[in-house]
């Protein structure tokens, strides 16, 4: 579990811990509409530009999966890309997380849509 937490929160600084704090209290004193709006149309639009980037790379032969959230699990199906890690970054200069840091194997790699 720990492993886990320290590869999920990738570190996260004291300066950046701060900031959250400060932008919650002001979301509390103003409601939060607006941030979670801000927030949805954000990933709806990295959400599109992951898609048609994807798109664009056949070589790709890829499935993942199109739920909506921050992370997305690409796969890739061809026999020959056995190390996933390298296939999107070679490909479409798109970057991720080996799978096998999330207990899958190298076939597979994560996404962050939560970073831009």
């Amino acid at each position: 579990m720990s492993e886990y937490i320290e590869l999920s929160s990738l570190g996260v600084s004291r300066e950046a811990q701060l900031r959250a704090s400060k932008l919650l209290n002001v979301v509390l004193e103003t409601g939060g509409k607006e941030i979670f709006e801000f927030g949805y149309n954000k990933l709806k639009y990295r959400w599109e530009k992951l898609s048609n980037t994807l798109a664009l790379y056949n070589v790709l032969n890829h499935s993942y999966s199109k739920v909506g959230r921050g992370y997305v699990w690409l796969k890739c199906e061809r026999e020959e890309d056995k190390d996933c890690y390298a296939v999107p970054q070679d490909e479409a200069n798109v970057y991720g997380t080996r799978g096998s840091l999330f207990g899958a194997d190298d076939r597979h790699v994560r996404l962050t849509l939560l970073r831009s």
